[in-house]
């Protein structure tokens, strides 16, 4: 694979465009040519129109999430996407985390036993800037998605319905724009598994991720030691968004009748 092209508006790409043998270029450009696909690492607003671009144009594409903010716009490119047959990717790394993998397949092939529970805890280092949140959807749209991924991929079925509480209690310029940096929240799924999840823009530790899953035969753990022991992004999204409706309504949101932002 070799990446042709470089799009970014800051001048102190050059170097990086250099050392990958890549022309910079502005989007325009890049669609235009005869390309395998792209990668979507612009900020948040940009993301829908040029996956739309890769699916008229038949392009294999990697995304950051999530696809935008506002979800009509989500469900309606997540339908065109859907209907190009392309490849696409959405950035949920931790599918591809050797430790979330392991745990991820050895409740899938039943050794560990039934799932029973599932707990996980994502805290920052630090919160981002105010900026920043304004553009990335806040905490629940940019943090706390993987979270919700990783419930349904871990559990391997749908959630049924989110209870979230949260409130901001680390930095009160992003409390200000309207987010929250503290979150907890409760997902039973559709056959009774109960997943957990706390989530805080801050930690002493640094990053911290860390999973419990507890399972008929035995508890898997991940912690934040190095060891080695698009329909997912709609559908990631769309429990954020539903944590979101359930933190402004102060009540559980149910999820089994189609339930939509």
């Amino acid at each position: 694979m070799r990446v042709a092209h470089l799009v970014d508006p800051r001048a102190d790409c050059d170097a990086l465009a250099a050392r990958l043998g890549a022309r910079r270029s502005d989007a325009a450009q890049v669609l235009a040519n005869d390309l395998d696909g792209i990668v979507i690492c612009s900020s948040t607003a940009s993301h829908a129109d040029l996956l739309l671009a890769a699916a008229k144009r038949g392009l294999a594409v990697f995304c950051e999430k999530p696809v935008l903010l506002d979800w009509p716009t989500v469900a309606r490119v997540t339908e065109a996407v859907e209907a190009s047959g392309i490849r696409c990717m959405m950035d949920f790394q931790r599918r591809y985390d050797p430790n979330f993998r392991a745990v991820r397949d050895r409740i899938a092939s039943g050794a560990a036993g039934r799932l029973e529970q599932l707990a996980m805890h994502t805290l920052d280092p630090a919160p981002p800037p105010v900026d920043y949140v304004r553009r990335s959807g806040g905490m629940l749209r940019d943090q706390a998605i993987h979270d919700f991924d990783q419930g349904r991929f871990l559990c391997g079925e749908e959630i049924a319905a989110v209870h979230a509480v949260g409130d901001c209690q680390i930095d009160e310029g992003n409390g200000a724009a309207g987010d929250i940096d503290t979150l907890a929240a409760a997902m039973p799924t559709q056959s009774g598994r109960m997943v957990a999840m706390t989530n805080s823009r801050r930690s002493p530790l640094g990053y911290d991720q860390r999973l419990e899953a507890h399972c008929a035969g035995e508890v898997l753990f991940i912690d934040s030691r190095p060891q080695t022991d698009i329909r997912d992004g709609y559908e990631a999204q769309r429990l954020a968004e539903a944590a979101l409706a359930s933190l402004a309504a102060g009540r559980t949101v149910d999820l089994r009748d189609g339930w939509q932002p």
